[in-house]
């Protein structure tokens, strides 16, 4: 899904002089305008990220912690989990 920015096109175009048919009065091809594909793309965001997940078990957070025992000692303290962890949904910004 990207184009072509080789020599002889892109792929919005047609390259081939045969399909096209039109030419000059000394008969040689006109070569079409390109297109910028980055100029055709969108500026504005439609969706986004929801800001809750899943962990492995199947709770859903916006954060999840884990208590980490620290060695040589009798203390815990907690420790931000942020692997293994799937967004709950996109939304959409157009409702």
């Amino acid at each position: 899904m990207g184009a072509s920015w080789s020599g002889k096109g892109s792929w919005f175009s047609s390259t081939s002089p045969a399909k096209e048919g039109k030419t000059t009065t000394n008969g040689q091809y006109q070569k079409q305008p390109r297109l910028d594909p980055r100029r055709l793309a969108s500026q504005f965001v439609y969706t986004r990220k929801g800001s809750m997940y899943f962990d492995e078990d199947g709770d859903i957070a916006h954060e999840f912690y884990e208590e980490v025992k620290v060695e040589n000692s009798q203390t815990t303290t907690m420790r931000r989990k942020l692997g293994n962890l799937r967004p709950q949904a996109r939304h959409s910004l157009l409702s």
